[in-house]
């Protein structure tokens, strides 16, 4: 059948879910007149899978189309002057989401996080899932799907860590050493400071397990500290715990996964 003709036929009879799935083709002929026809119907009901292609796509055609679909959709869904503009920003962040420059990357997500609009939910995952992208970029976005309070597992991790219980935060190191999480290094390399040894040894043994270059620098700086001048101007060398080997990662205990504050941390992980 020819394409044009279908695009044309799902347009004329309303069809947004048939519209939906052309944007998953491979053909961008197909993708651009699916958008444009979604942004015509007005399909609101289409926008977290704009936004999905918007931050995965890397056709600069096809992405101004995206764009400009978003703008008029998310128009289409504000009841204020203010909410519109906030929506149309939030589209210029998620393009921002898909860019070659990871600092750009970063403050997009950060910003989306800060907008705290769940719209932006779809885009960030698809982001975050994308292994390709660097474990910064990833960790930013993280960041911002927990302030959306729309975190997947994996990313309640994260949030795990923090956690003001103790046993909590050392199987959250735990469970991201298993899994090898790089995007969790930075995060790691903060535990490496936590008042309690538990946390601190996982957290030391979740790097070693990760392994990139940077987990190996903060595993070397932690086990062989540089003296440090403290504010009475004595030499100071803090003693790091003896390391704990990687077989020695805690399992994930069913106390531990009975935070107060709402974070599960995976049953199928140990």
């Amino acid at each position: 059948m020819d394409f044009k003709f279908e695009i044309w036929r799902l347009q004329a009879s309303g069809d947004a879910r048939g519209l939906i799935d052309k944007l998953r083709s491979p053909d961008i002929e197909v993708r651009l007149r699916a958008a444009t026809a979604l942004r015509t119907l007005g399909a609101t009901v289409a926008i977290p899978t704009l936004q999905a292609a918007l931050a995965s796509e890397g056709d600069p055609t096809m992405r101004l189309v995206l764009i400009s679909a978003l703008d008029v959709l998310f128009d289409d869904t504000s009841d204020t002057p203010n909410t519109s503009e906030n929506l149309n920003q939030m589209v210029e962040l998620i393009a921002l989401l898909n860019s070659d420059d990871a600092a750009e990357a970063i403050r997009a997500a950060r910003a989306l996080g800060d907008i705290r609009e769940r719209l932006a939910v779809e885009a960030l995952i698809v982001v975050f899932n994308n292994k390709k992208l660097g474990p910064r970029v990833r960790l930013a976005v993280a960041e911002a799907l927990i302030k959306l309070e729309s975190a997947p597992t994996e990313v309640t991790l994260l949030a795990a860590l923090r956690h003001e219980k103790w046993t909590i935060r050392r199987s959250a190191a735990a469970v991201i050493g298993q899994a090898q999480l790089d995007w969790a290094v930075d995060p790691l390399i903060q535990a490496l400071k936590d008042e309690h040894e538990a946390v601190r040894r996982t957290a030391r043994a979740a790097l070693e397990r990760i392994d990139t270059a940077e987990a190996k620098e903060a595993v070397q700086a932690y086990d062989h500290p540089t003296p440090s001048i403290l504010s009475g101007g004595i030499p100071a060398t803090p003693t790091p715990d003896s390391p704990m080997k990687l077989s020695e990662l805690p399992a994930v205990t069913e106390e531990d996964t009975q935070p107060t504050a709402p974070i599960t941390l995976p049953d199928d992980v140990c």
